[in-house]
């Protein structure tokens, strides 16, 4: 029998995962929250991407591209932050115009208003949670099932 057999068959291993797809779960309502309380509380300014910064992993050379964003606060002072969201290739060029959303008198909270940048670690959390607490749930009906048959 193979170890994936053995795995599939394992109660434990099943409630390993379950406890896993909760934790995951949990991390996205947090996450989200965060989320919509940065939006809600946020100032919305226009800013511009003044350069492209190539960031090269020292793992596996892979190269992925974050934009530096200027942008100027409500009390005209002058701001630049490199986004926390890059990507291979880049997807955005010099003096592209970018919404960014800041909390005034919070430094590094700037962040570019897009999808991707706020909303991809809740997805994918999300993604991944579910499908290990949906997995449990079918894996624990066929084992009890089984136990039964047998």
């Amino acid at each position: 029998m193979s170890i994936i057999s053995r795995m599939n068959n394992s109660v434990l291993v099943t409630y390993l995962y379950l406890v896993l797809g909760l934790v995951g779960l949990a991390i996205f309502i947090g996450l989200t929250m965060n989320t919509f309380s940065f939006q809600s509380n946020a100032t919305q300014v226009k800013g511009a991407v003044v350069e492209i910064v190539k960031v090269i992993s020292s793992t596996n050379s892979d190269v992925t591209f974050y934009p530096k964003v200027e942008y100027f606060d409500q009390g005209h002072n002058k701001h630049l932050f490199v986004s926390n969201s890059g990507s291979s290739p880049s997807s955005y060029k010099v003096n592209d115009a970018v919404e960014v959303l800041y909390i005034p008198k919070q430094q590094g909270s700037e962040r570019i208003k897009s999808f991707v940048t706020l909303w991809a670690p809740s997805l994918l959390l999300f993604i991944v949670g579910s499908s290990f607490v949906i997995y449990s749930f079918f894996n624990l009906k066929r084992l009890k099932r089984k136990q039964v048959v047998v």
